[in-house]
């Protein structure tokens, strides 16, 4: 497009454009880099493209979606390990995989990476489940954030709905 004479408007989030950086900083350094998000969300590809670019000789990243999947995904104990996370993960499930990464890893290096709001709205879905009698989510069904605060909101309240429109 640029070739073409054409404006090009990067639309990237700031915030996952500054983990894109941090990534190439911590790769820099030598860490092996392990990515808490969702396996084929956009973000966590574009974060694990970035790490990959950031040295020829960078290993690919490590994606852990799940605590389940770290015992098959780092089967042995690494050295020098960095992780990021999905800007819209959920902060429990975070902190489940880093205290089983623990064990695994020499040097342990965690940036919270998930972005304010989200921390702020996942904070709120932990008491409004139980002051409400029903909850009524509005977002995306594709959106990883919204499926994220509805799964949060439907384990404490099974009267949770997700809607996308009127």
């Amino acid at each position: 497009a640029k070739g073409l004479g054409l404006e090009v408007v990067d639309a990237t989030c700031p915030m996952v454009t500054e983990i894109h950086v941090l990534v190439k900083e911590l790769v820099a350094e030598g860490n092996k880099i392990v990515v808490i998000g969702d396996h084929d969300h956009q973000e966590v590809r574009g974060i694990c493209g970035h790490a990959k670019s950031a040295s020829a000789t960078a290993d690919d990243p490590i994606v852990i979606a799940h605590p389940e999947e770290v015992e098959t995904r780092m089967p042995r104990i690494l050295k020098k390990v960095a992780v990021v996370v999905q800007s819209t993960q959920n902060i429990v499930n975070v902190q489940k995989i880093v205290s089983l990464l623990v064990p695994k890893v020499h040097s342990l290096h965690v940036v919270n990476t998930i972005c304010g709001p989200t921390k702020s709205h996942q904070k709120e879905i932990l008491q409004m489940p139980k002051d409400n009698d029903v909850i009524i989510i509005v977002g995306s069904f594709i959106s990883a954030n919204t499926k994220r605060l509805t799964s949060i909101s439907s384990e404490l309240n099974p009267r949770t709905y997700q809607v996308e429109t009127s």
